[in-house]
């Protein structure tokens, strides 16, 4: 395959879990973006039940405050000339009559948004209050100007019925001030009384809500109102003038205006639990965390999957390589082969020299095949289970010695010489393993201390044997191998930089095999450096 072609096709692969992963996350997204419009259509759901509830307390507290009013007027009417009475707000039981005079005032420039736009073109001039002596005179001057700002913005049409408001001479201070027109709407006397507004309202929003069930019935049942809500009542100035006595803390809350004593405003907070009773299927949980999870699974999957197949695009590239590698190394021996062979049988060697020369050509090339062969097949089994590789218990010095007298042939080829040398403390060890796959071994490691090193070197193969281990040791004279590289030179086709260097033909297994064969025998493989300056292969096997 053209290496264009390949690289597209490589990219190709390396596409798919890209866009899987695209896709991935395009559903995630949409599927957080639906549940929060899920959960957002549910909490509205419940601040519209809490506007239902703040509207239905607001509803039933609106006659009975009208009515408690009334009330308040008429029995305070006839007290209203007396001098008798309390001002402290503090005391429940503070109740202050009062009766205005008739007079004419200037009516205000600018009407409070309660009050309706269309005045009549006469008003009164002015309503001086009578209070009692006990009030001081801020408190009376507040409760004059207040009762003639109400009253001159109250339209009433034909009936003139019981007025009241919500205000106070100083923050915090809040009254209810009710009253009642002795003739028509806008002329007085004007006869009432004033209470503190806490005593006034509280009566009645506490009967609203122990008898009246402020949400619908077939949700809640007969569930009373502490159970499912906090209401509170502030006025227009935002002081709280009534707080139910179970109080929740939730974000679902709805408000509504009442229309009786001057616009208070109703508020009902629902108890966070009861969203199961009023949303089908209650509140949604949050899914980010499941989606995020399911996120960060499909983004490590997708991560394998592409470190995998990059990995397996290398190995199928590494794996071509090795094919065409094999192939160059036995072309180079099957080339000598044919030559030397059709020497001897044409008859073309001039004297008995040349035919003995080209009989050991001969030789030398089929063992040079032999041994390319055995590589192949050996590292062919290094990807098997190794219990089907069963080892025999051996001398270690007789294999060393058996691949060394194998190799001295191909060695001398090269104008090498190879030196075996023993130490006492190895006879008699032996080793378990398998004797063809260690001999293969020994022979890899012989090959490339041959290949890698000068014309005429001396490689010198060392047995010896300490602490339960016997010892090989191939020392050669080449540059040796950076230390960078020594861990990687026994993965499969990996060549390393003095290959480059050095330009030797390879096909990048020998290594591969000689580890994996050690490995099953159950020793340890390392590189060092020669004393000579060169490379030292070790190769530690236990003893048997």
């Amino acid at each position: 395959m053209p290496f264009r072609s390949a690289r597209l096709a490589e990219g190709s692969l390396l596409l798919a879990p890209v866009v899987g992963l695209a896709l991935t996350i395009g559903a995630v997204y949409e599927a957080q973006v639906a549940a929060r419009r899920h959960r957002e259509t549910a909490e509205h759901t419940l601040d519209d039940y809490a506007t239902f509830a703040a509207f239905q307390l607001a509803v039933h507290a609106r006659d009975r405050l009208a009515a408690r009013a009334a009330a308040l007027v008429a029995r305070q009417a006839p007290a209203a000339d007396a001098s008798g009475g309390t001002c402290s707000p503090d005391d429940p039981a503070t109740i202050v009559p009062f009766r205005t005079s008739r007079a004419a005032v200037a009516a205000p420039a600018a009407a409070p948004a309660a009050m309706p736009a269309a005045m009549p073109a006469a008003m009164p001039a002015a309503m001086p209050a009578v209070v009692p002596t006990r009030c001081d005179a801020a408190f009376a001057r507040w409760l004059a100007e207040a009762v003639r700002a109400h009253a001159a913005h109250a339209a009433r049409g034909g009936s003139t019925p019981v007025a009241a408001f919500v205000g106070g001479p100083a923050r915090g201070a809040r009254w209810v001030v009710a009253y009642a027109p002795a003739s028509d709407a806008y002329v007085g006397p004007w006869t009432g009384a004033a209470v503190p507004a806490s005593s006034f309202l509280r009566p009645v929003l506490d009967s609203v809500l122990d008898h009246n069930l402020l949400l619908p019935r077939t949700l809640v049942g007969n569930t009373v109102n502490d159970s499912l809500l906090t209401a509170v009542v502030v006025d227009q100035a935002g002081d709280t003038l009534f707080r139910s006595d179970v109080r929740y803390a939730s974000p679902f809350t709805g408000s509504d205006t009442a229309s009786a004593l001057g616009g208070l405003r109703v508020a009902v907070t629902l108890r966070p639990g009861i969203a199961g009773r009023l949303v089908i299927g209650g509140l949604p949980a949050s899914r980010l965390p499941t989606l995020l999870a399911l996120l960060g699974l499909s983004a490590a999957l997708t991560l394998v999957a592409v470190l995998q197949m990059r990995r397996g695009l290398e190995l199928a590239r590494l794996r071509a390589d090795f094919v065409a590698n094999v192939s160059h190394e036995i072309r180079t021996p099957l080339a000598r082969l044919q030559l030397f062979a059709d020497t001897l049988h044409l008859g073309r060697a001039r004297d008995e020299a040349e035919r003995a020369r080209a009989a050991r050509v001969v030789a030398q090339e089929a063992r040079r095949l032999a041994y390319l062969t055995d590589n192949v097949l050996q590292f062919s089994r290094a990807g098997r289970a190794r219990a089907e590789v069963p080892n025999a218990t051996l001398d270690p010095r007789a294999v060393l010695a058996e691949s060394v007298d194998a190799y001295a042939s191909l060695a001398a080829a090269r104008g090498t010489t190879i030196v075996l040398d023993a130490d006492p403390t190895a006879r008699g060890a032996r080793v378990a393993a398998d004797p063809f796959a260690l001999r293969q071994a020994l022979l890899n490691l012989l090959d490339n201390a041959v290949k890698y090193g000068p014309r005429g070197q001396s490689v010198r193969a060392h047995l010896g044997a300490a602490a339960g281990v016997v010892r090989v040791t191939i020392d050669d004279e080449g540059p040796g191998v950076p230390a960078r590289e020594r861990a990687r030179v026994w993965e499969p086709y990996y060549r390393g930089a003095r290959t480059a260097r050095t330009a030797v033909a390879g096909c990048g297994i020998g290594l591969a095999i000689v580890h994996d064969v050690v490995a099953r025998a159950g020793g340890t493989t390392w590189i060092g450096d020669a004393p000579g300056g060169g490379a030292r292969v070790v190769v530690e096997l236990p003893v048997a």
